[in-house]
């Protein structure tokens, strides 16, 4: 997929379970749409930490917007056993969060 400029949208197709897609609309004024602003993850910072959690966690990047709608999360740990926390947009390249403890 081709980078897209800051604040530009793209349309996007969900399914829970990797057949029933959501249906596919181009318009972005059509309410009934579902679309997201793409980003990246390029780095991760610190690449590890305690068990105890508390470590604060710089997510560098790009594609973080704040909007109405943002409700920026980071989740840690496997695919069966995880924990989501909140995050915090610092700009359109940075996000932080605090990891929980036990993960």
């Amino acid at each position: 997929m081709a980078t897209v400029a800051d604040g530009e949208r793209v349309p996007a197709q969900f399914a829970l379970n990797s057949y029933s897609w959501t249906a596919t609309n181009d318009d972005p004024t059509d309410t009934g749409s579902t679309f997201y602003s793409p980003y990246s993850i390029n780095a991760i910072f610190p690449s590890s930490g305690p068990a105890v959690g508390g470590t604060p966690v710089l997510v560098i990047g790009s594609g973080f917007v704040e909007n109405k709608d943002s409700n920026p999360r980071c989740r840690f740990g496997g695919p069966s056993n995880y924990a989501i926390v909140e995050a915090q947009i610092l700009s359109y390249t940075r996000l932080s969060c605090v990891s929980p403890p036990g993960f």
